[in-house]
């Protein structure tokens, strides 16, 4: 017979439709519904989307094997649907989609090849945190931010023209341990002024949102931007590991980070040094016995003032130090704060920590000889030093 040319129906093809910081939407568009005149709302989809590995170790994304495959983040079936909207995604990460088509006519019926997975990306962050510290922050943006509503891609391009920017707003929220973001400030900045932002008088280990709002030369205001999200960074904690008579040994570090649900900006706040303040505490007799010696107690309030002599030190690239030429049996109240690099705001002062010396010890003669001394000591029986002496020295 005379040949007959004929080609199969490719598979599905799937296009960006438009993309934000936080989300991508796609459509498709399948051959074998087209040429088979398949009711649309009757042809069946199977969608599988898979989060792009970036191999980085410190992504709380990726996965902990270096071998393991792209997570898979979308795989369902999809009934009269020709789009798909991906939300709630990290700025700036890559996603793979296929698709493939369920074919009735064929014998038996079952589901075509898959697509050729195209790969596309949400957009960069509108703001980034340039500095994050226990009550602030520091916030950039660009002066002519990216177009939100739609995508530049390599397979589409534009359809809203870059208008010149003449207003920005930014907002910050306060994330609640309920999830409810709550409004603590709002900036209004003109076409001309700076493009960055300190925004302080924040609580430690808190968490934060900051958006953007631009209106153009036609007098558009562009939607907020997609949430861009923070965790101040975690108070110090001081803690006493031993305590001797005229010493006392302190330990510091960060508080445990806030627990929060949203994807955080990670930033060391580069600190190198710690100053710790010490200041000898004065017991007022009539408000009850001070702290056991050789405690790090807190006492209660009231009985104490802050009228003794004070002492400050310097910590370098450490996280413990040694307080010396201290008085025995006399209580101190202790501070310390973080002092970053590049002559930036120092940290909050810790909570206070008391600590009370051990008592000296008390020598008495038991016996005595023409040619020997017998000698016997001990510390007051209110004394509880944390340290544990190996030795004496007579």
């Amino acid at each position: 017979s005379t040949p007959r040319v004929l080609s199969t129906a490719a598979p599905p093809a799937v296009r960006l439709s438009h993309r934000g910081e936080d989300y991508i939407h796609v459509k498709w568009s399948s051959e074998y519904i087209t040429a088979n005149a398949i009711d649309p709302n009757t042809a069946k989809f199977h969608l599988r989307i898979v989060r792009c590995r970036t191999f980085d170790t410190n992504d709380p994304l990726e996965p902990t094997d270096p071998n393991a495959p792209p997570p898979v983040v979308v795989d369902e079936t999809l009934d009269g649907v020709f789009s798909h909207r991906l939300s709630k995604l990290p700025y700036n990460r890559r996603y793979g989609f296929s698709l493939r088509v369920y074919d009735f006519h064929s014998s038996p019926p079952g589901w075509g090849n898959w697509s050729t997975e195209v790969i596309f990306s949400t957009l960069e962050s509108a703001i980034t945190f340039t500095e994050i510290a226990e009550t602030y922050f520091e916030i950039s943006w660009q002066q002519v931010p990216k177009i939100i509503s739609k995508a530049k891609d390599h397979t589409e391009q534009d359809v809203l023209a870059a208008q010149e920017i003449q207003k920005n707003v930014i907002r910050v929220d306060k994330i609640l341990p309920s999830g409810q973001a709550v409004e603590v400030a709002k900036f209004h900045f003109s076409k001309g002024d700076r493009t960055h932002h300190v925004v302080s008088e924040l609580t430690p280990n808190t968490t934060y949102t900051a958006q953007i709002m631009s209106c153009d030369s036609t007098g558009v205001w562009s939607p907020w931007s997609a949430p861009a999200v923070v965790t101040t960074v975690a108070p110090i904690e001081l803690s006493v590991q031993d305590i001797g008579e005229n010493y006392a040994r302190l330990e510091w570090k960060r508080e445990t980070p806030v627990q929060s649900q949203w994807s955080c900006s990670s930033i060391d706040d580069g600190e190198v040094e710690y100053s710790i303040a010490l200041c000898e505490v004065l017991h007022d007799g009539d408000a009850g016995p001070p702290p056991a010696a050789g405690t790090g107690a807190v006492p209660s309030s009231g009985p104490f003032s802050s009228s003794g002599r004070q002492l400050q030190y310097t910590v370098v690239n450490r996280t413990e130090h040694t307080v010396e030429h201290l008085c025995p049996r006399t209580t101190y109240r202790i501070h310390i704060r973080s002092c970053p690099l590049k002559n930036r705001v120092p940290g909050v002062w810790s909570k206070p920590l008391y600590i009370r010396t051990v008592e000296p010890l008390h020598v008495q003669l038991d016996l005595v000889g023409e040619e020997y001394a017998h000698l016997f000591w001990e510390r007051h029986p209110q004394s509880l030093p944390v340290a544990r002496f190996a030795s004496y020295m007579v």
